[in-house]
């Protein structure tokens, strides 16, 4: 068969370009976009709501796990906010112990409680001052929750953060029953974050984290 010329060869790839290649990539590009976006307001509409999270709801999933075998866990930032919800918790009867994960090694017990919940910072708290990421919350909650053998722990943190936290800590700790505890938070507030900038903003970034924590957990279950 006669070989086109080189010009001509060019003129009919660019032609297949614009005609099927270019329209096939935008078209896969805006299929892509599509399913992010979809993904992203469910992640959002799924978001956990602190309001539900109430004391009896909690014993009701913990109740086929003995109290001396639960423990709390909180995870720092959130204003205070997730401290206040762990020693809610175990005002609440719902389990002996806290581990407060992610705490400044300069920090002490004297920094974090005050009048009302210093005696039980001095009987039922322990802070974990190795964690600096997620990932590394969850490690040192599973070395905290099996030294003290507690098969379920109540996760406390923010609740756009909770999905995260509970992925990466279900998959170090697959043994552990991980009930998510969401607190409020300063940035996504449960009453009237969806007029504002910054709970979509916080929203967004965490909606990517979540997604790149899942996929590493698929390619790397480890």
């Amino acid at each position: 068969m006669r070989r086109l010329p080189t010009f001509s060869r060019l003129r009919a790839w660019d032609r297949h370009l614009r005609n099927h290649a270019l329209p096939a990539a935008f078209g896969a590009l805006a299929g892509a976009s599509g399913l992010l976006a979809i993904g992203f307001l469910v992640f959002v509409i799924a978001l956990p709501q602190p309001r539900r999270a109430t004391p009896e709801r909690l014993e009701a999933a913990a109740r086929d796990v003995p109290f001396e075998a639960r423990g709390i866990v909180a995870l720092t930032g959130g204003a205070g906010l997730r401290i206040e919800g762990a020693i809610a918790l175990h005002q609440a009867n719902l389990a002996p112990r806290i581990l407060i994960s992610g705490v400044n090694p300069k920090v002490g017990k004297a920094s974090l409680d005050t009048a009302s919940t210093a005696a039980v910072f001095e009987c039922c708290v322990d802070l974990g001052v190795y964690a600096r990421t997620t990932k590394g919350n969850a490690f040192e909650a599973r070395s905290w929750l099996r030294s003290h053998d507690y098969r379920l722990v109540f996760l406390v943190t923010s609740n756009f953060h909770l999905p995260r936290a509970r992925a990466e800590l279900r998959s170090l700790a697959p043994e552990l029953t991980v009930i998510g505890v969401p607190v409020d938070s300063r940035t996504v507030p449960q009453d009237g974050w969806v007029w504002s900038p910054r709970a979509w903003v916080a929203l967004a970034k965490e909606y990517v984290k979540y997604l790149i924590v899942r996929t590493r957990q698929v390619v790397d279950p480890r």
